[in-house]
């Protein structure tokens, strides 16, 4: 039986004069928008976030291509049945709603709302903390106990990256300071390193400092 490669029906498939331009300016854009998640992802060192994106070009790009003749199972009949997949679908929204959520709304918006509302508190809360320190030193080392005491130090726990941490105690979740713009965060987040103990004392010294003063 004689076979030629026109008759075969994956060359159709796989040829260049079955895609229109708007598919080709399609598989482009996602590319582009692929390049720059995956630069964002190595930069800011959130690989994790990689992967919903990841997911979304790959149906994106398969959705573009021109639909074989045939029977035959195809990589984007194999993509139509995972986009109708519920389970994959709310996967996919749900990963990048919490990416939207704990890299876009909560450093933008719900940090700096939090720190303001702190700032508010923090004399009252540092007059708690010295009480009837005698001297500087005692108010001091109260402050030092109590920061130790309140925070959680994430040293060594699983990260994701430097901003997410996993703990195996409440609060589970430590969303860390992306900067130093707000010192006063970590008394609501409850965990932290270096940089949350350091900014917190320096915060709340300087507090029980101009309590006293006169």
């Amino acid at each position: 039986m004689e076979c030629s490669l026109k008759d075969m029906r994956w060359t159709e498939f796989l040829s260049l004069k079955g895609i229109r331009w708007h598919q080709v300016m399609g598989i482009i854009v996602l590319a582009l928008a692929e390049v720059t998640v995956g630069l964002l992802a190595w930069f800011i060192r959130t690989y994790w976030v990689a992967l919903p994106a990841i997911t979304g070009f790959v149906i994106s790009l398969c959705s573009l291509l021109p639909k074989p003749r045939g029977n035959a199972t195809s990589a984007r009949e194999l993509m139509e049945r995972t986009i109708k997949n519920r389970v994959v679908t709310a996967t996919f929204l749900a990963l990048l709603l919490i990416y939207l959520v704990l890299y876009c709304l909560v450093p933008a918006h719900i940090m700096p709302a939090v720190n303001e509302a702190k700032k508010r508190e923090l004399k009252e809360l540092a007059k708690r903390i010295v009480g009837n320190a005698s001297s500087d030193a005692d108010k001091a080392r109260r402050i030092c106990e109590w920061v130790h005491a309140c925070l959680i130090n994430i040293y060594r726990e699983y990260r994701l990256d430097n901003y997410v941490v996993l703990l195996n105690r409440p609060p589970f979740v430590c969303l860390r300071m992306l900067g130093e713009d707000y010192p006063l965060w970590p008394l609501a987040s409850r965990c932290g390193a270096c940089m949350e103990y350091s900014l917190l004392y320096m915060q709340l010294f300087r507090s029980s400092y101009w309590l006293y003063s006169y």
